[in-house]
């Protein structure tokens, strides 16, 4: 039985402090980082008139005055801690517009006949033009193959007698997913306007810091999306408001026989845009590998085709279609994204019931 939804004034009130107190972040970690630059040395070119993504933002020096010795453990990690948190530089900005450049070129020049110049085209309608192409494709392909697969040579073998998905059901949730493709898909538009002006963190290219570097920044992104999804996600259940004019659009497909590989992109257009928001977001104050952050936010397009084909791969700690098939049943639990960490840490863990195998005798 599906537990009734929190008080709306206690979901509210929590909801608005974890909002608070992530608004707050980005600000404390550019204090951070002026704070620790001003303390080993290292400044940036005319820092007093710089701002975030201005257009004194230049490359970080460093003077001889550090605290810690150069070749020291702990004056190397202030060091890269400093420099990442640094505003980017006009140069790395240039290098993110020609990146772009090269992306609408490839995309677009594909995909639009030649006669169409878009080259003309304002950058944001490139950039969205792009994405648009790029997510919808995916989306179909994706879906379309994963479905051919599950439901035609290897559904025996997936779903033994269970019911699947009817062909009505697919097409509801297909069309659903394309009304709402052309919101989706300008949010990278607008997030990718927003970098260009230089107000994140993301940087161009991998050895900018290092691998090592780019590992640990990889880790912590990925941490601060999985908690943002989270709480954005539970926030839209636990605010009845919001459950009712967005998320519940897609909790229609409540029964196993009426989730499949189409679903996962069947939202209110607002509901998918809100849970995308920390990949944004958290590139305002985590130093972040521009392109990896574009290919983990196109890949939730094939994560959500997985945890919606009722397939349980029992592979935890990930939040597998077998933890998802139950949060579109009981509604209360399973509101991770990856992982089920911040399920089990936050109480909404639901594990799903598994037959375990006879043990063989002698």
């Amino acid at each position: 039985m599906a537990t009734k939804p929190h008080s709306k004034n206690v979901a509210t009130t929590r909801v608005a402090m974890i909002a608070i107190k992530v608004l707050l972040l980005p600000f404390l970690v550019h204090a951070i980082g002026r704070h620790l630059r001003a303390h080993l040395g290292i400044q940036l070119e005319d820092e007093a008139g710089a701002t975030m993504g201005g257009a004194n933002a230049t490359q970080v020096t460093s003077s001889s005055q550090n605290t810690f010795a150069a070749g020291s453990l702990a004056g190397k990690a202030l060091e890269l801690a400093a420099r990442s948190l640094a505003p980017p530089s006009q140069s790395t900005l240039a290098l993110l517009r020609e990146e772009s450049d090269w992306k609408n070129n490839l995309i677009l020049g594909l995909c639009l006949p030649p006669s169409v110049d878009f080259e003309s085209w304002p950058r944001f309608m490139k950039s969205w033009a792009r994405n648009f192409v790029a997510g919808l494709s995916l989306y179909l392909i994706v879906g379309g193959l994963w479905a051919a697969v599950c439901y035609g040579p290897l559904k025996k073998a997936f779903y033994g007698n269970t019911p699947t998905p009817s062909g009505v059901d697919m097409a509801k949730q297909i069309w659903v997913s394309l009304q709402a493709m052309p919101l989706y898909t300008a949010l990278p538009a607008v997030c990718e306007a927003i970098v260009e002006r230089g107000y994140t963190l993301v940087y161009p290219r991998v050895d900018d810091f290092g691998v090592g570097a780019f590992v640990l920044f990889f880790v912590v992104y990925l941490t601060s999306v999985e908690f943002g999804v989270y709480w954005m996600h539970r926030s839209l259940h636990d605010v009845k408001s919001a459950y009712g004019l967005l998320h519940k659009t897609h909790h229609i497909y409540n029964k196993e026989h009426t989730l499949s590989p189409f679903a996962g992109l069947a939202f209110n257009p607002l509901d998918g845009i809100l849970q995308a928001v920390p990949y944004v977001w958290s590139l305002f104050f985590i130093p972040t590998h521009y392109l990896t952050h574009e290919l983990l936010l196109f890949g939730t397009a094939i994560w959500t085709t997985n945890i919606h084909d009722c397939i349980d791969g029992a592979c935890e700690p990930i939040m597998g279609a077998g933890y998802h098939l139950l949060h579109h049943t009981n509604y209360r639990t399973n509101y991770g994204h990856y992982l089920t960490y911040c399920d089990r840490i936050f109480g909404s863990l639901e594990v799903p019931k598994r037959e375990i195998p006879a043990k063989k005798t002698m």
